[in-house]
């Protein structure tokens, strides 16, 4: 048996009260063991009445428990401006990252942190248990996570994938029903405060999906930002980015306005004056 590569489950799904007393007698338990296995008790994903018995490599993020560099594989496609720092946070903080660009030169800073740079997004996640995205545009997060080489593509029941690209609501929604549906839970997270922000680590990150996934990838979300926030379900974070850039937009617009109107009575006034003098 090879004990890094089988995650088989080696029993039925049975109830918590039954699980010792059936894995005490289970000949399929024993000979795991025995092979130097890891046996594992993990709530199955959509069925919060159930457990499954998992063998193999494990982690924290695939069974529940808050992310940690020691037990956490961590994935990163996007490493632009933005990315590029916030996927070094992580790096800093100690975690193995897979990472991928679709420029290869663009992994260059996070490779010479310790990153292993890979092919395709779905590379990233096949080596990965909880996986983010910061692309460029909506067709381009389509891509990377929905497409047949994307990241859900490689995704494992129990990863979670957070994408922090300013997006579309109705794709985050997509990308939730879709990752549901293979037991893969999934955040739209996007964020506010430029490569400034991203350079230094604070981040404001507007979060929505399930509370339990947050609560579990949190840490991370800490090593890039300093104000995180659970706007709601699903998409909710992408709505909230979208109002965000509304407010900015006609701020700047009533901004510029007044700067108008203000240049404009000066000059009137201005005007107004010399002819006074003049007459």
């Amino acid at each position: 048996l090879d004990m890094w590569s089988v995650r088989a489950v080696v029993g039925r799904s049975i109830t918590g009260q039954h699980l010792s007393q059936w894995a005490l007698g289970s000949q399929q338990v024993v000979a795991v063991a025995t092979a130097a296995f890891a046996v594992q008790y993990r709530r199955c994903p959509g069925n919060n009445n159930s457990a499954r018995l998992v063998c193999g490599y494990t982690t924290s993020a695939t069974h529940g428990g808050v992310v940690s560099p020691s037990t956490t594989r961590v994935g990163w496609i996007g490493t632009g401006v933005m990315g590029a720092s916030m996927c070094g946070h992580i790096l800093d903080a100690g975690y193995r990252v897979t990472a991928y660009n679709r420029t290869a030169s663009k992994t260059a800073g996070v490779k010479a942190k310790g990153a292993q740079v890979v092919a395709s997004p779905i590379a990233v996640a096949k080596q990965s248990d909880v996986i983010f995205s910061i692309v460029g545009m909506p067709h381009d997060v389509r891509d990377v996570i929905l497409g047949p080489e994307g990241v859900l593509a490689g995704c494992k029941p129990g990863d979670i994938i957070v994408d922090m690209t300013t997006s579309e609501p109705k794709l985050a929604e997509e990308i939730h029903q879709r990752a549901k549906d293979k037991g893969v839970l999934a955040l739209d997270a996007p964020v506010s405060g430029g490569d400034i922000g991203a350079r230094e680590a604070r981040l404001a990150i507007m979060v929505g999906g399930d509370s339990e996934a947050l609560d579990r990838v949190k840490p991370l979300l800490q090593l890039m930002g300093k104000n995180i926030q659970h706007m709601g379900r699903a998409s909710a974070g992408q709505s909230t980015k979208m109002v965000n850039q509304i407010l900015i937009a006609s701020t700047m617009v009533w901004g510029l306005l007044l700067y108008w109107w203000c240049w404009w009575r000066a000059v009137v006034v201005v005007v107004v004056g010399v002819v006074v003098l003049v007459v």
